[in-house]
């Protein structure tokens, strides 16, 4: 894996695509792949679906080498209102 990242970081295209199985390579078969995995609540432990259809919801989680999932996704982010902000932009415009 290291010779991967450097070959990548040094943009040394030829060998990257050597390393990662050549021209010909499927994407199942290639050295390094994107590892998915569901989607979990951290806080309910509920698994998370899809708004429309209830499909459950597969993100991207890490890679995958060697047949071992590595998690490079650490942290779950999220979105939030701050309201306080909107408050002082309220008393600002009186």
């Amino acid at each position: 894996m290291t010779a991967i990242h450097k070959a990548a970081d040094s943009s040394n295209w030829k060998s990257f695509v050597t390393l990662m199985g050549g021209v010909f390579c499927t994407r199942k078969e290639q050295t390094i792949r994107p590892h998915y995995d569901i989607e979990i609540d951290t806080e309910t432990g509920q698994i998370s679906t899809d708004y429309y259809d209830g499909f459950i919801t597969i993100k991207l989680k890490g890679i995958c080498y060697l047949g071992q999932a590595i998690i490079t996704r650490l942290h779950q982010w999220r979105l939030e209102f701050d309201r306080s902000a909107f408050r002082s932009n309220l008393e600002f415009c009186k």
